[in-house]
């Protein structure tokens, strides 16, 4: 028998050994009856099979993880490289980003345009759109409908914003909605990260097991910023840079059990020349917790070894430095500014980080906008499109400066 007729009577084989092991093994209770999904094609039926065999081996298997993972590369022998929303290239896993939800965009893109329109005649404001790596290695991605094309999404909400760098289309067969439908940013520098990313795509500017990008990816956007925010970036000869973890399996490892290239290594940045970090304040609502390092050491080697950036995410963190600029920075964003952070607090005076869908009503005394000298936001596309935190919560920022 030859290789190739091993692999699909071996995947057979696999499938109903694990099919009956599911249906003998007694089932842990269910607060919800399972729901089946209808399938259109053929292809579709084995995808929502293969979906919904890992939800039964959850429920009725214990120290399930073995069959999950031989039941996701059964998945990708036979119906192609994509688990759930996760496509699993040659060397590296990539989130999907699926089309973007129209109101959320607008929604978020109209709470910065009324912040602007308080803020922006006495403060510059700043705004980036982060791609994410689906976008940066698209030439790698395989056909796929709803994949949304990110360049096309920045380019509309940056509409004709300051300091806006003009991005080209992608593919057209990516998912396509008209500019007026997210909204378009007004009266604020719009700071084009994207063309940076493409041009240094053969880096590792973002984990091959995980959506964030790299201290590398980081580092790379941070040119592009500080140069269109007025500064002159730090040399990346200026950083020691500390290796502190070689076997970090990320989300979208956890999200497949399925390996693709080698894992990924955790990479610090530490300017040389001296000591810049004078402490960190974390809030968590009111209550606070002060440390003399950005760096959470103890995350790592566990599965929120991300969180080695500031730790757990908190809504407001303020960093205070020994850089003698007298200037402030007040920085709205997720998980990927939090890399940032150590090329930006090279910069200034302090930094405060918020972290909208984190943040409380507790902590409206903690910002007062009026107070800094700088503003920047900073959002991974997906974030923009899915998470409602920014209209929600942007427009309570600062009131108390009003009452």
């Amino acid at each position: 028998m030859n290789k190739k007729m091993i692999s699909p009577v071996m995947g057979c084989v696999l499938s109903l050994t694990l099919g009956v092991l599911a249906l003998v093994w007694p089932q842990k209770p269910s607060a919800e009856p399972q729901a089946s999904v209808p399938a259109s094609s053929a292809l579709e039926l084995h995808k929502n099979k293969i979906s919904r065999w890992n939800q039964i081996l959850q429920n009725r298997l214990p120290g399930s993880q073995f069959f999950i993972q031989a039941n996701n590369h059964l998945s990708l022998l036979i119906s192609g490289p994509k688990i759930d929303q996760v496509f699993c290239l040659k060397d590296r896993l990539v989130e999907n980003i699926g089309a973007a939800n129209p109101i959320t965009a607008r929604r978020n893109t109209e709470a910065v345009n009324q912040f602007v329109s308080r803020y922006g005649e006495d403060i510059p404001i700043y705004f980036s759109l982060v791609p994410s790596a689906q976008e940066v290695y698209r030439e790698q991605m395989p056909d796929a409908p709803n994949v949304l094309d990110q360049t096309s999404f920045i380019t509309n909400i940056y509409g004709d914003s300051k300091q806006n760098t003009s991005l080209s289309s992608n593919n057209s067969a990516y998912s396509k909605t008209a500019a007026s439908d997210y909204g378009a940013l007004q009266d604020v520098s719009a700071i084009d990260v994207h063309t940076a990313l493409l041009a240094n795509q053969k880096q590792d500017l973002y984990y091959h097991t995980d959506s964030n990008w790299t201290s590398l990816g980081a580092y790379t956007a941070y040119g592009s910023l500080v140069t269109s925010m007025g500064l002159s970036a730090i040399s990346s000869d200026s950083f020691n840079i500390e290796h502190v973890q070689y076997d970090y399996l990320g989300n979208l490892y956890q999200k497949t059990l399925v390996r693709k290239g080698s894992p990924d290594r955790i990479d610090l940045y530490t300017y040389a020349p001296n000591t810049v970090i004078d402490r960190v304040i974390r809030y968590e609502g009111t209550k606070s917790q002060t440390s003399s390092s950005m760096y959470y050491y103890e995350t790592l080697n566990t599965p929120n070894a991300m969180d080695v950036f500031l730790g757990q995410d908190c809504g407001v963190t303020k960093i205070h430095t020994t850089i003698d600029t007298g200037q402030d920075l007040l920085l709205f964003g997720d998980e990927y500014a939090k890399p940032l952070l150590q090329f930006l607090s090279l910069h200034y005076r302090s930094i405060t980080f918020v972290n909208l869908s984190k943040y409380t009503d507790d902590q409206a005394s903690l910002i007062k906008p009026a107070d800094y000298d700088t503003i920047l936001f900073l959002y991974q596309v997906k974030n923009y499109i899915s998470d409602i935190s920014v209209a929600a919560r942007l427009p309570n920022i600062g009131e108390t400066e009003n009452s």
